[in-house]
This record gives C-alpha cells, sequence and structure tokens, in this order.
C-alpha cells in the first residue's frame, strides 16, 4: 500500500495522561497502532480531562471521587495502579502541563509522540510521578531520544499554550465528551468508533470493517 492510500486512513485517539480510562486503555491503543502500522496513520490529539481553569487541589472530597475510578479500571483492565498517590497533599490535578509537554515532543519529533504519552500515563500511575512539574520530565525526554534543551525553549511558549488549547478544542469539536475517544477517517468520511474503554478484541473487527468500505 502505498504512502497516498495510507494517509486515506486515519485513527484518530483523543487521551489526556493523567486520565485513569486512558491508562487501562494503554495497551489496547499500542496494539491498535502497531496493527494497522503501514495500512493507517495514528493520529494522537489531547483531550485536555482538567486542564488548568479547572484544576482542583486533590483534597479528600476529590481523592473520594478518583479513587474508586482508579480501582474499577485496575480491576477491568489489569493496568497497574500506585495508590501512594492518595497519600499526597495539596497536589494540583492539573492535566494542562503533561499535555502540553506531548504537544511539544509532537513538535520535536512527531514519532516520539504517543509513545511519550505512554511513559508519561505509566510514571503518573506507576512510579506516582508529579507529571505536572516540568523538572520531573528530563528522564522520561531522554528515554525517548528528545533533547531537553529544545524541549524546555518551547514548553512555556504563548505558541505551545494555543497549540494545546487548539487540541482541546478540537477534542470537543470532534464529539469526545469522555476519555479515551476514538475516532476514524477514511478520505471525507469521519466517525467516533468509541468514547470510553472498549477491548481490542472488540475494536479490530469494526476498524477493519470501517476501513474496508
Amino acid at each position: 500500500m502505498d504512502d497516498e492510500q495510507n494517509m486515506d486512513k486515519e485513527i484518530i485517539y483523543i487521551g489526556d495522561p493523567m486520565c485513569s480510562w486512558c491508562w487501562g486503555f494503554a495497551p489496547v491503543a499500542e496494539r491498535l497502532r502497531e496493527h494497522f502500522d503501514g495500512s493507517a496513520e495514528f493520529k494522537l490529539i489531547l483531550g485536555g480531562l482538567r486542564p488548568a481553569d479547572r484544576a482542583e487541589p486533590l483534597d479528600d472530597k476529590l481523592k473520594s471521587v478518583i479513587k474508586p475510578h482508579w480501582e474499577h479500571v485496575e480491576k477491568l483492565t489489569k493496568q497497574p495502579f500506585n495508590f501512594d498517590f492518595f497519600d499526597r497533599e495539596g497536589f494540583i490535578f492539573n492535566t494542562e502541563p503533561p499535555s502540553r509537554a506531548v504537544v511539544v515532543v509532537r513538535r520535536l519529533a512527531p514519532h516520539a509522540a504517543f509513545p511519550f504519552f505512554r511513559s508519561l500515563e505509566q510514571a503518573f500511575y506507576t512510579e506516582n510521578l508529579d507529571i505536572t512539574q516540568v523538572e520531573n520530565y528530563a528522564p522520561l525526554l531522554q528515554e525517548h531520544g528528545i533533547e531537553e534543551g529544545p524541549f524546555m525553549n518551547l514548553f512555556d511558549t504563548k505558541d505551545l499554550h494555543a497549540e494545546t488549547s487548539a487540541d482541546f478544542a478540537m477534542a470537543h469539536r470532534m464529539g469526545a465528551q469522555g476519555f479515551p475517544t476514538v475516532a476514524l477517517r477514511r478520505g471525507e468520511r469521519m466517525g467516533l468508533l468509541t468514547v470510553g474503554y472498549q477491548s481490542y478484541e472488540r475494536l479490530l473487527p469494526v476498524i477493519e470493517e470501517y476501513f474496508a468500505a
């Protein structure tokens, strides 16, 4: 299949690096990306789960809302979670900085955007790393061959803030009312595949049928 045909098909993944269901969906997304490698583009859009304007301190009330979700995701998906996170005091649940970090990596090295997104998820959910703080990104950048200097030069610019907000707005326009959301495009035809978690086994035949039609 030539490059022009590949560009005619897209799997569009809308997620957030601090979304528990996105972490649960991570192996599914990776398998889909690998399965369709060479036959469809895999596009990542940042959804904006709790951007700065809606970020809240992690008080007992918010912990009581979030923790059961994590427990449910862990039970259903078998993805590991580090519940030491809930011992934190005063943590600001702001998903904009890690989302912006992914946008910077997408700008610098597009092929590394989704792997970096996955590394952020894993660091947050299994290592209890505070991925809202830019100083914690250095080892993850190194892991994916991203130079820290160019990354830092872009991270806090108006341009990158705007590009991140544009991702959030696009996700909203596409109807992503929850995360993860997966949309499919073939030529001029586009539709939502799923809003929320689904297994690889359920999604694969639907995607194959959509692209074959």
